[in-house]
């Protein structure tokens, strides 16, 4: 059980996801089983498209490219040095010298060993999380593509709320992942619509 847990906190945190969401997102790979969520490949600046029902509507989805993003979950770039700080090898000139990781070590830790690793084992999980995302932020700059996913929610044929999530990197998995941002965003969506639908039925009684 350990070891599939970690594999997935990996895979998880390659997908941008953070620390704190983990542990929602078990939840979300058992709801996925419930809904029968149609993937396309999509049209003009949609990438792929989502279509599902949730609720009594009619719910789509498409997935774009993000072009404002923030790796600021991962950690940032700094010349300061300070306590769990990595420094970079071989920076190049007006390079920043060291990074500093969002991640905090001891909470890491203490997240492995409530998984089941021994606390030796926890020490090296937490530190092998820290330096995958040392390793991720330095790839940022090179090949990097955020994504945004869009879900609205529609009645009949008209469109009654919407919500979105930005920033999200899509990699291994992209299909499932693209359904598991699509039911966080489900909710809000389908909350929106109701809400316009009440307002509807108040302005025609």
């Amino acid at each position: 059980m350990k070891n599939e847990v970690w594999d997935r906190y990996k895979k998880f945190r390659l997908q941008g996801g953070r620390p704190s969401d983990f542990q929602k997102s078990l939840k979300y790979q058992e709801e996925l089983k419930k809904f029968n969520i149609e993937v396309h490949g999509g049209r003009g600046y949609s990438l792929y498209e989502l279509k599902w029902k949730y609720n009594g509507f009619d719910m789509k989805g498409r997935v774009e490219i993000d072009d404002s993003y923030d790796i600021s979950y991962l950690g940032e770039f700094t010349n300061k040095l300070s306590p769990g700080c990595i420094t970079r090898r071989n920076p190049g000139r007006n390079e920043f010298k060291y990074f500093s990781p969002a991640q905090d070590h001891k909470e890491l830790r203490n997240f492995f060993s409530t998984s089941g690793y021994s606390k030796h084992d926890a020490d090296v999980k937490a530190r092998q999380s820290i330096k995958n995302d040392f390793q991720h932020a330095e790839e940022c700059g090179i090949s990097w593509n955020p994504y945004g996913l869009i879900v609205n929610t529609y009645k009949a044929g008209v469109e009654l709320g919407s919500a979105s999530l930005w920033g999200i990197e899509f990699r291994e998995d992209f299909e499932n992942e693209m359904k598991r941002y699509a039911l966080e965003l489900q909710e809000e969506a389908v909350d929106e619509a109701q809400k316009t639908l009440k307002n509807l039925c108040n302005c025609t009684s």
